[in-house]
């Protein structure tokens, strides 16, 4: 038997502006790339001429951009029909409870989002 060559495997995770939590306040950091699908485009394309052999993407994306495949969002579980229609109810309400420039991503201040932009839910269960 001839020798056995051996292989690394290489793959890539970085999620959003990077690993770090503060990372986004790079000056080269795109501060709005863990909703950017051409920024991962970009890293992926990148790992891709290193020879990665794997690209890992969460599937937080999706769920930012509030849409699954062909635009649907689905929601697992042997629910009943109030059930899951409260519970769609209450991850909507949770989308709309950031208004729409509430992220500033400011690097000078360290802001990320404006808290005065962030409104509570108040949702009252109807079943429990």
């Amino acid at each position: 038997m001839g020798k056995q060559q051996k292989q690394l495997r290489l793959g890539a995770f970085l999620p959003g502006a990077g690993q770090h939590v503060a990372a986004w306040r790079h000056p080269q950091a795109q501060s709005n790339g863990a909703l950017n699908f051409e920024h991962y485009k970009q890293i992926a394309q990148t790992a891709e001429r290193g020879k990665f052999d794997a690209f890992f993407l969460a599937d937080g994306l999706a769920l930012q951009q509030r849409r699954g495949a062909e635009g649907r969002t689905a929601f697992g579980g042997d629910f009943r029909y109030i059930r899951a229609h409260e519970f769609i109810d209450v991850v909507k309400g949770l989308w709309d409870s950031w208004e729409d420039d509430a992220f500033v991503r400011d690097k000078e201040t360290a802001f990320y989002y404006d808290p005065n932009k962030i409104h509570e839910l108040n949702h009252i269960a109807v079943i429990s």
